[in-house]
């Protein structure tokens, strides 16, 4: 899922935002829904924020969060980027700035088959149109660490 683009030099990828950066309160993720899945559809449960329809490992939550259509698998390079920058363990993903409903954030722990309780990940960004976060120790520290990057759906 992790994919490395064109960067300004700092590792992270810098490629095309959506066109339309207008911000549109009125998007929200139940209107989202409507105009992506059909009745049928919502109805099986295709439209639910932690599914999946188009298989492509991103859940519909994240879909809406970037701009991407959950019914076309989407594996396009940039969408996210698990660099090393300045030797520490980062994650970067572009936003659609024009859909206000998520908040992005990350979190991080030493044992993924245990992420009961995570520390809070280092923003480095969070603008309307990227947000990047890292780990607060650097490669090699530690044995091991994960970094979990997470859209949480608002009102």
């Amino acid at each position: 899922m992790f994919t490395a683009g064109p960067s300004d030099g700092d590792g992270f990828d810098r490629g095309a935002f959506p066109q339309n950066t207008m911000i549109d309160p009125s998007v929200s993720y139940a209107a989202w829904r409507a105009a992506n899945f059909t009745a049928a559809q919502t109805g099986a449960g295709l439209g639910d924020p932690g599914a999946d329809p188009d298989g492509d490992g991103l859940i519909n939550a994240l879909e809406y969060a970037i701009d991407k259509n959950p019914l076309v698998p989407d594996n396009s390079p940039g969408l996210f980027s698990g660099l090393m920058a300045p030797n520490f363990l980062t994650v970067s993903a572009r936003k659609a700035a024009y859909l206000p409903h998520a908040f992005f954030s990350a979190d991080y722990v030493g044992d993924v088959a245990i992420w009961t309780f995570p520390t809070n990940a280092i923003t480095v960004e969070n603008s309307a149109a990227r947000f990047v976060a890292r780990d607060d120790t650097p490669i090699g520290t530690k044995p091991k660490n994960f970094l979990r990057l997470k859209v949480t759906l608002l009102p």
